[in-house]
C-alpha cells in the first residue's frame, strides 16, 4: 500500500511517462497540455444482471476447450 501511495503521489511517474496525472493537483505533462482543464469521465459500472458476464463466458470457453482435448 505504501508503494502505491508513493508511486501515485510522490514519484512523478505519470508525468515522466506522459500520462494523465493521478491526482487532480498534479500538472499535465507538456504532451497533454492541450487537455488541461477538461472534465475526465469515469466508465460506468455494468448493471448487476450482466456484471459477471465476462466471467461466465470465460468459464464456458474454458470448459469447451477442455472437452475438445
Amino acid at each position: 500500500m505504501l508503494y502505491i501511495k508513493w508511486l501515485t503521489e510522490s514519484s512523478n511517474f505519470a508525468y515522466d511517462q506522459s500520462g494523465v496525472p493521478v491526482l487532480k493537483s498534479q500538472e499535465y505533462p507538456d504532451t497533454l497540455a492541450a487537455f488541461d482543464g477538461i472534465e475526465l469521465l469515469e466508465d460506468t459500472t455494468a448493471p448487476d444482471e450482466i456484471a459477471d458476464l465476462a466471467v461466465i463466458c470465460r468459464k464456458k470457453s474454458y470448459a469447451e476447450q477442455n472437452r475438445m482435448k
